[in-house]
């Protein structure tokens, strides 16, 4: 017997390390994929306005909602931002190079010549010089000594030298270029940092979600069909980047996780609290869910055993979200203003996207939802989703389906357990076919 856990132990660990290495994998990919698509689109750009918003977040200026959800941005100050990871950004790189007062690098200098060769560069000072002609001759086109005296006033300015030597031109633009932009894009400034602390935490927090995934989907079903689960929500979590300026999506996903992880483990009560205070610096209505999701699961029992100190534990889960809410929005960061209207239902019942994505987003958990009534912990638990989906396309806008991952996290065991269960009966009616000829 001691035998055999321990080689069950051993296997664990094992099963464990494989999850790990697939989830940071995972994570990393997705992270490099968000960076280099939705956050290089807008270069400099981009990053102004996430270093602007992180300090107007750590000094207490930022707009609400967002000062409440004021965990990420203090993580990444005091831990990530302190973190020597950097991330590659290919067209931030790009720029910073060609704007690097000490010169091209050989590999730049022989790029530019490649895309712009100098018969190219003496067509465009060909054309150049003709449309200041042409410009001239407007201006007097009867007086030839004052025409030849623009002309060479404009010539003496040597912008034939700029355009020949790319590179002149662009160090001048990098020598003259205003401080507050070219430190975001200087690859050694503190801003940068605090542009790859983010990165780096959504990393982190992504690898986290993933790992968790795979271990709440290993509640319900075997190793393999979970790590499914987990590459099944990998998938999808593209979807959730078409407006990740918001830090907090997978702190939030990650607390959301392992709360249902800790809950379905039947951890301590001391762990769930601190979970729910963590969540509480991430989104309040998400935590305030998961206490609601322990009600539904725990409470009935309870009540049954009169276990009446259980129900309070549980009823403060509830609570806790709520007087966090209400201290953050009253007491705390009472003079933050809404930058959009508290009620969104009538824009989401006129946006199609708002129906659209959650649909597309949501059509798999749709697609075996069947499998709940089969698993008793989603058979007594599914009905936090209604009033969570009403909450959000009354106070939200839906059509950013970062909002809808809790949903998908908690459905992801029943999805992998359905699509096990299908399988299965396909293999078993083969193997009888088989059998029968």
């Amino acid at each position: 017997m001691g035998f055999e856990g321990a080689v069950n132990d051993r296997s664990k660990k094992k099963v464990f390390l494989i999850a790990l290495f697939f989830s940071v994998v995972l994570s990393y990919i997705f992270t490099s994929m968000i960076l280099w698509t939705t956050e290089s689109r807008f270069l400099t750009v981009s990053r102004y306005s996430k270093v602007m918003r992180h300090r107007e977040a750590i000094e207490g200026r930022s707009f609400a909602p967002d000062q409440y959800r004021f965990g990420s941005y203090y993580l990444v100050e005091y831990i990530f931002k302190h973190i020597p990871l950097r991330w590659y950004d290919v067209f931030n790189d790009i720029i910073a190079e060609g704007l690097d007062p000490k010169g091209w690098s050989e590999g730049t200098q022989e790029s530019v010549e490649l895309f712009f060769p100098e018969e190219d560069r003496a067509m465009i000072i060909q054309e150049i010089e003709s449309a200041i002609d042409g410009i001239i001759d407007s201006f007097s086109p009867n007086n030839l000594l004052l025409k030849n005296m623009l002309k060479a006033a404009i010539d003496s300015f040597g912008w034939q030298e700029y355009v020949n030597d790319i590179e002149k031109t662009t160090m001048l633009i990098g020598s003259n270029i205003p401080g507050e932009l070219k430190v975001l894009i200087e690859k050694d400034s503190a801003e940068s940092a605090l542009v790859n602390g983010y990165v780096t935490f959504r990393f982190f927090f992504t690898a986290t979600t993933l790992l968790l995934v795979f271990l709440l989907c290993a509640q319900f079903t075997d190793a393999l069909t979970s790590l499914l689960g987990m590459s099944l929500f990998a998938a999808l979590l593209p979807m959730v980047a078409q407006d990740f300026m918001q830090a907090e999506t997978m702190l939030s996903a990650t607390v959301f996780a392992g709360f249902l992880v800790a809950l379905l483990k039947n951890k301590s009560y001391l762990l769930l609290l601190l979970l729910v205070l963590l969540g509480c610096t991430a989104r309040t209505d998400q935590t305030l869910f998961a206490g609601v999701i322990y009600l539904l699961y725990k409470v009935p029992g309870a009540i049954k055993r009169r276990k009446w100190l259980s129900l309070l534990a549980g009823l403060s889960l509830v609570f806790i979200p709520l007087v966090a809410t209400l201290l953050l929005s009253e007491v705390i960061y009472a003079g933050s203003e809404y930058y959009l209207d508290f009620i969104q239902l009538e824009y989401n019942l006129n946006h199609p996207w708002a129906w659209i994505y959650p649909l597309i987003f949501l059509a798999i958990p749709l697609a075996f939802s069947p499998m709940i009534r089969n698993i008793d912990f989603f058979r007594k638990t599914w009905l936090w989703v209604p009033p969570f989906m009403v909450m959000n396309y009354l106070f939200a806008r839906p059509a950013e389906v970062r909002l809808l991952l809790p949903v998908l996290i908690y459905s992801v065991p029943y999805v992998v357990a359905g699509v096990k269960e299908v399988l299965c009966h396909f293999d078993y009616d083969r193997d009888r076919k088989g059998g029968g000829s």
